[in-house]
Order: C-alpha cells, then structure tokens, then sequence
C-alpha cells in the first residue's frame, strides 16, 4: 500500500456503504477509507457495523484484502447454515 487513511466522519451528505451498498444517512457516523493500493487509488466510505464485519474476516483469513463477494460468502458459510 503506498498510502492509506481513515476516519470517521458524520454524513453531511448521502453515501452507499462499499460493503452492504445501502445507504448511509445524513447524520450517520461512518468511516471513510482512501488511499492507493497496487497502483490504484480508492475511496470507500463505510457503516461503522460493516467496518467490523471487514475486521472479523480479515482477522479470520489473516490477510488484509477482501471483496464484498467474499464476506457474503464467509457470512453464509459461517451463521446460515440451515438458510435456503
């Protein structure tokens, strides 16, 4: 990572989590992740209960990198086990 920041900011405007893609209100607290990784830059903007769920599987797959793909699938496999 050539640079990387976050904080957590209260919304004066609407953003979609980068994560679940619902929206963030105005007012919410959320956290704002910018930054250039493999020479690409990003700027992601997160529901703080979202921030963590990224942090349990990061933690869990002991790696850093994550697509909301993968958390969807880690989430399936680990709490719906009888869904349909």
């Amino acid at each position: 990572m050539e640079f990387y920041t976050e904080n957590i900011h209260s919304a004066r405007k609407e953003h979609r989590c980068a994560l679940c893609r619902a929206k963030i209100h105005v007012g919410e607290k959320y956290l704002r992740r910018s930054g250039k990784y493999q020479g690409d830059f990003f700027d992601d903007c997160l529901h703080l209960h979202c921030n963590k769920i990224i942090a349990k599987f990061c933690k869990e797959q002991k790696d850093n990198e994550w697509e909301a793909g993968w958390i969807e699938e880690w989430l399936i496999d680990k709490y719906c086990d009888n869904c349909e």
